[in-house]
């Protein structure tokens, strides 16, 4: 990659380290892409005992002040407010759908379930009255942060008022869906795989 200076190339030089930096932006490489480049140079100079002419850290914020040129703009993150879930819980539920689509973002959003997670919810991974009448807790089959491998299970209690109980909104859903635990039920044996008796919690519609 170093067109006619292949003696600055180990240990580089900082005027090669630039040109290279150059010809990557020019030819139209992700900062992602340039910062791997770029480690793989500091690693190779650690690897081979060779003392660079720039430091790794100078490297290190030319690669993010690259990153920063051909990165997208950064978006505005707007915050959710409690008010904002009361009006989610009090939209208009005249269909199915509208109820399991309030119940998607009043639930996994007070909840702080990933997409993912919600969606891969089974009808008996909600456990009511978890920790005492009018309470709801979510069983999590697993997460990174689970280190344990026994599941989590993120609650809710119940709401100031049944217009703006999250928990009065998800028996809604489960009692118009027609959704109960089933007594063939296998989640006490595998609690960490999908129960096909119970079936998905949060499913299509009509």
């Amino acid at each position: 990659m170093i067109n006619g200076a292949v003696e600055q190339a180990l240990p580089a030089t900082a005027t090669a380290i630039k040109a290279f930096a150059m010809h990557l932006v020019m030819i139209g490489y992700a900062g992602a892409t340039i910062t791997k480049f770029f480690e793989a140079i500091v690693d190779r100079h650690r690897h081979y005992g060779y003392e660079m002419e720039v430091p790794a850290s100078t490297i290190h914020r030319w690669v993010q002040a690259i990153q920063k040129q051909l990165g997208l703009p950064k978006r505005d993150k707007f915050a959710i407010l409690p008010i904002h879930i009361k009006c989610i819980i009090q939209l208009t539920r005249t269909t199915l759908k509208q109820l399991r689509d309030a119940t998607i973002l009043a639930v996994g959003t007070i909840c702080a379930l990933r997409a993912a997670e919600i969606g891969r919810l089974d009808v008996c991974d909600v456990l009511l009255d978890y920790d005492g009448r009018g309470t709801v807790a979510f069983l999590l089959r697993y997460r990174k942060n689970d280190g344990f491998k026994r599941g989590l299970h993120p609650r809710r209690g119940r709401g100031s008022s049944h217009e703006t109980c999250p928990l009065a909104l998800l028996n809604e859903y489960m009692s118009r869906a027609g959704l109960k635990r089933s007594t063939r039920c296998t989640k006490a044996t595998w609690t960490r795989s999908p129960c096909e008796a119970c079936g998905r919690l949060l499913r299509n519609t009509t």
